[in-house]
């Protein structure tokens, strides 16, 4: 259950983000014939039948069991198969100030970044100030199509510590203690229902490693607390061993990255499921990062590889996986590789695939309307040329992307 959940608060329906990016209802569908994956832990439905109506999933099973009504629009699906629609949980938007970006420029760019690949549903956790809510504003508006997108906001470092990788920008300090609560709130007043923060941030690099500076436990721990009190969950940059503890010790929901960086402590990965922490692997990141900043290729290899022992570990005992990929500020909008990357660090297909949707829509308070396929539930889905559990990578290619019901990428038009 998602801090949301076990705060029992609950937020759809107000303007904090939740419930955003709802298309126009489509007219009644039917999709016939597919082999349906209703969830991770549910067995698949050869020759099925979904059936649409009013944005919701009216029906669901074997097609020669499943009423499809009159005057229903019915979409052949023979050979394909279906998921729920997916969740990348690591985004950033990359764009100028939007006020001279026209709507069909975004339109292609969210198209491109996300619907192609099938993301209905996204977590930025960290862009340009204004940039996301002003592309979440015109997908309410209808202006534009795109993903319901939750923020995590703040991005709060410790003292005098941005990332060298994003200057010259400098993120906020959350080193004093009487103007935490401010920083959170302002998050929220900006349509934030999370707090991003780097316990662990990396300020330099040479060829004998990084230089993380780590933020204080109290000060983690007091950012926990006034998010947890007010409905919100934090996700943390961990960078090293000990960004990871002060993030795990100071109540933080979610690591936002593997820590591949040197020699990891592996009584981490048992802690973290003790304490009900979620991780975003973003493996995919490793050689991207390796690359931009001229690392050797048993530099990076390596790195990707225990970036895979971590998510190996943690996956293992349990621990409940959140798919995301930096995309944004990873420049390669294809997933494919972080499929198989996923795949290679011991991962089963309804582990990808709850990564991909059950277990972020639990976590983010969605799981009683979104995340999986049955009847009542958001009409939200992929239907996908391949089968992913023969070939992972299929998730990469869906033919046809719905969100409540509505078509919002069509591959070939």
């Amino acid at each position: 259950m998602g801090v949301l959940g076990r705060l029992g608060i609950c937020l759809i329906g107000s303007a904090c983000g939740l419930c955003v990016a709802l298309p126009a209802l489509a007219a009644d569908v039917a999709i016939v014939g597919a082999k349906i994956y209703p969830a991770p832990n549910v067995a698949p439905i050869e020759n099925g039948a979904i059936v649409i109506s009013a944005g919701k999933i009216e029906a669901l099973g074997p097609a020669d069991q499943t009423e499809v009504p009159k005057g229903t629009r019915v979409i052949a699906a023979e050979g394909k198969a279906i998921t729920a629609g997916l969740w990348n949980s690591h985004v950033h938007f990359s764009l100028p100030p939007l006020e001279s970006v026209p709507d069909d420029v975004v339109t292609a760019y969210v198209r491109d970044m996300l619907l192609q690949y099938g993301f209905v549903h996204v977590l930025d956790t960290g862009s340009a100030p204004g940039v996301t809510q002003e592309i979440r504003r015109r997908i309410e508006s209808g202006a534009t199509q795109g993903p319901s997108i939750l923020i995590a906001g703040g991005s709060l470092v410790p003292a005098g510590a941005s990332p060298f990788y994003l200057r010259p920008n400098i993120l906020p300090d959350a080193e004093q203690p009487d103007r935490i609560q401010g920083q959170v709130d302002l998050a929220r007043q900006f349509g934030a229902v999370g707090i991003k923060i780097y316990a662990g941030s990396i300020v330099g690099l040479s060829d004998t490693g990084i230089d993380v500076v780590s933020m204080d436990i109290d000060v983690v721990r007091g950012i926990a607390d006034a998010a947890h009190n007010r409905g919100m969950f934090v996700v943390a940059h961990p960078s090293n061993n000990a960004g990871a503890w002060a993030a795990i010790n100071g109540g933080v929901d979610i690591l936002a990255h593997t820590f591949p960086q040197g020699l990891w402590d592996r009584s981490i990965p048992p802690f973290m499921v003790e304490h009900g922490v979620a991780l975003i692997p973003t493996l995919k990141l490793w050689r991207f990062e390796g690359e931009r900043f001229g690392q050797s290729e048993v530099f990076i290899v390596d790195s990707t590889t225990l970036a895979q022992e971590q998510l190996q570990a943690f996956s293992q005992l349990g621990g409940q996986v959140l798919f995301g990929t930096d995309v944004g500020y990873i420049s390669d909008f294809d997933p494919t590789e972080e499929y198989l990357l996923m795949q290679g660090a011991g991962l089963s297909f309804a582990q990808i695939l709850a990564s991909l949707t059950t277990a972020p829509a639990e976590r983010f308070g969605l799981g009683d309307r979104t995340g999986q396929l049955s009847v009542g539930m958001d009409a939200d889905l992929v239907v996908l040329s391949g089968d992913p559990a023969d070939d992972i990578t299929a998730f990469a290619s869906p033919e046809v992307v719905m969100q409540r019901g509505a078509i919002v990428f069509e591959r070939g038009r």
